[in-house]
Parts: structure tokens; C-alpha cells; sequence
């Protein structure tokens, strides 16, 4: 993935009437003692310290339900399953195909039972000045591997460009990371602007309920004369909602290696093309990651030039070529051992984020936060705290 979950739920109760709709995110009257907490939730756990001290510890999804309704701590563990790996204890679930070349090979459920399925489709530029569009990689034949125990990579994902797909399992996100590991050609080498935008394709299957789109605009060409001339003038977000519980946030692109702890982050934009099949378009543009991609190889010609790839007319309305999965009778499975893995690329990231409602932290009561995000989207009120 170029580029790309909260799951948050209010540590307070009141009476034992009520206890259940302030958890659902109903504003608290009356100050809150410890004892008042349902001791644990999707998003909260009473614990206790080394002192015999009680304070809530609040994470995105720390726990999930069972199948018989009991709240159970959530394990971050990707498991073998059949034709491929899975996720069930979790607040969400996920599914992953062994081989990432087939429609729908990722499955995401989110803790309300909305299934999203997709796939990475094909790695390509976008001129915002001219419209024009270069496939870069299309997705090949490949079989995914246990990184940890909550990541599977895909190793040489893409035909024409060493770069692979990454999924990472989290209590309260689900990230797909694409791995650049060399530097794609210049846009200027294919006749585009400097302008133009890297992109990750992924394809979806069309969804039960099309998602709440809210467009933010993070860059716009000022320059009246210069704007008029574009196809795109603005570098837009869409943030996505999936239902109640689920949304896309921003991506990021970043460098990756192994000594690196706090990488530099860039954020990444994401257009929804709705259809028969939804596209979700993943962009950053292309003078942004010039800093990062200088610290890959450079990209070395394959079995075909990557430079004759097509180049497409003028596409304003964000339209993006489908490609067609080039699934034969018997693939060539591309394994980790089949080429060398670089210690270092560059990450293009995009998180499926569970959204928190709004919280209430009580005077009196210890809280311990452990998840940097939580919170993301909705308001914290503070109740009676000085």
C-alpha cells in the first residue's frame, strides 16, 4: 500500500441505569469514581500497579468480544489459515490470501461486521498539469510471509519495480505499507511535469454501503494564471468512514531502515473513485520524496522497460485505467529467498483507523494512555479536573 484504527470507548459510568449509555458515548452529569468503570471494555481495563493502585489503562481496541460475549485481550497475531493467514483476535478481523495477485485478497471485518475486501492493483505517476498517467509496476504473482507475529510481507510484489507489500496488525489499526526498494525513474523521463504525483492503485470490492467521503484540500496552486492551466490544481485528502467504527486518515511516506527509530514522515492524499470496482488512490508528489528516494538504488531495467510504459490522455475527473490480474494457470510464485532484501526503503503507508467517540476523563481517577492516537477524531472533555 501507498500509502494506509481507533477503536476508543469512554472509561466512565454513572448509576448502574446508566452505566452502559455513558460508555456509549453519553455525556457524564455527575463525577465518576473508579468503582462506577465497567472493569473492562473494547477500548478500557481497570488494572492494578506493584503499589495495589487502580487507574484505567485506555488503548485502541485493547480487548475484543468473543464468540460466547466475554471481553478477551486483543493479540496482535497473524495465524495460518486456509490459502493464506488471518487475524481473529482482535476487535477486527482480517483475512490475507497467500498469493496478494487475486481480486480481494484482503479482507478487513470491522468490529461491526462490515467487510472491506481489496488489493494493491499497480504502482503509476499522475500529472496534475496535463492529466497524463504512466503505469509504472503492475501487482505480480506473490506469496506473502511471516515478518512478525503480526506482519506479512510480500516480497517482489510488482513486475517492472523491486518493491513489496506490507500488512501490519495492530489492536487499533491495519496498516498496508508499500516498500519501495529502489527509485522508480523521474516523472521527467516519461515527458510529465515536475509536478507530477507517485501513486498506489488499490482496488475494492464495491462495498455494501458506499463509505462517507469528507474532502480536505492540503495544497493548493495559488497562482491564478498557473491554475487555470492545471488538470488538478489542488493535492486533496479524502477521509473516508466505513460505518460507525472505521475510517482512512491520512497516509504517510517515510524512510525506513533498521537503525531508524523515528522516521521523517510525509503525509500522503487518498481519492476514492467510486464504480463497478472502487479505486482507492494513494498520491504524493513527486518532488516531496526526491529527499528519500536518493538514499535507494537506482531503478535498474528489468525483463521490460519500465520507461515504455503507457501513457494515457488527459484524465480529470480522476479516472485511473483498470488493469487486468494477469493470473495464469500456474503462476510463478515469488517467494522472500527469490531476490535480496534491502535493509532500507522508502514506506508508503495508509491505516484503516476504528474511530473513538467522545471521552470523559473523571477527576480522581488515574488514567494511563498507551496509544499515542487515541482520541483522533472526537473531542476529550475533562470532567471537574483542575
Amino acid at each position: 500500500m501507498l500509502l494506509s484504527t481507533l477503536l476508543c470507548h469512554e472509561a466512565r459510568a454513572l448509576d448502574p441505569e446508566s452505566r452502559v449509555e455513558a460508555l456509549r458515548g453519553g455525556l457524564a452529569k455527575e463525577a465518576v469514581t473508579i468503582d462506577q468503570l465497567v472493569p473492562r471494555a473494547m477500548h478500557h481495563q481497570i488494572a492494578t500497579n506493584s503499589a495495589g493502585n487502580r487507574y484505567v489503562e485506555i488503548a485502541n481496541g485493547l480487548n475484543y468480544l468473543d464468540d460466547d460475549g466475554g471481553w478477551q485481550p486483543t493479540e496482535c497475531r497473524f495465524v495460518a489459515a486456509e490459502n493464506g493467514f488471518s487475524v481473529m483476535t482482535g476487535p477486527a478481523k482480517v483475512f490475507l490470501k497467500s498469493n496478494l495477485n487475486q481480486p480481494d485478497a484482503v479482507r478487513y471485518v470491522t468490529p461491526e461486521g462490515y467487510s472491506i475486501e481489496s488489493a494493491p492493483l499497480y504502482l503509476g505517476y499522475f500529472d496534475p498539469v496535463t492529466g497524463k498517467q504512466v503505469v509504472l509496476a503492475q501487482l505480480q504473482d506473490t506469496v506473502g510471509e511471516l515478518a512478525a507475529t503480526n506482519v506479512v510481507v510480500y516480497s517482489d510484489a510488482f513486475d517492472e519495480l523491486h518493491a513489496s507489500v506490507r500488512y501490519t496488525y495492530l489492536s487499533g489499526a491495519f496498516h498496508q505499507d508499500i516498500l519501495l526498494h529502489e527509485s522508480p525513474p523521474p516523472p521527467g523521463e516519461f515527458g510529465l511535469s515536475d509536478r507530477s504525483r507517485l501513486e498506489v492503485i488499490t482496488e475494492f470490492a464495491p462495498p455494501a454501503n458506499e463509505p462517507l467521503i469528507e474532502t480536505h484540500v492540503l495544497r493548493t496552486e495559488q497562482d491564478p494564471d498557473v491554475r487555470a492551466k492545471m488538470v488538478e490544481p489542488d493535492l486533496a485528502d479524502d477521509l473516508l468512514k466505513f460505518g460507525e467504527h472505521m475510517s482512512m486518515p491520512p497516509g504517510q511516506a517515510f524512510a525506513e531502515e533498521e537503525s531508524q527509530d523515528e522516521p521523517h514522515e510525509i503525509p500522503v492524499s487518498k481519492r476514492w473513485q467510486p464504480g463497478p470496482r472502487p479505486l482507492l488512490i494513494e498520491g504524493i508528489e513527486y518532488r516531496d520524496l526526491t529527499s528519500l528516494l536518493r538514499t535507494l538504488p537506482q531503478y535498474k531495467k528489468g525483463s521490460a522497460d519500465i520507461r515504455k510504459s503507457p501513457v494515457n490522455g488527459v484524465a480529470g475527473d480522476f479516472a485511473r485505467p483498470h488493469l487486468e490480474r494477469r493470473l495464469g494457470g500456474n503462476p510463478r510464485l515469488i517467494t522472500a529467498s527469490t531476490r535480496h532484501r534491502s535493509q532500507r526503503s522508502v514506506v508508503l503507508d495508509y491505516v484503516d483507523v476504528i474511530n473513538a467517540p467522545p471521552t470523559t476523563f473523571q477527576n480522581g481517577i488515574t488514567y494511563l494512555v498507551r496509544s499515542p492516537s487515541y482520541g483522533t477524531g472526537n473531542p476529550i472533555t475533562f470532567h471537574r479536573v483542575i
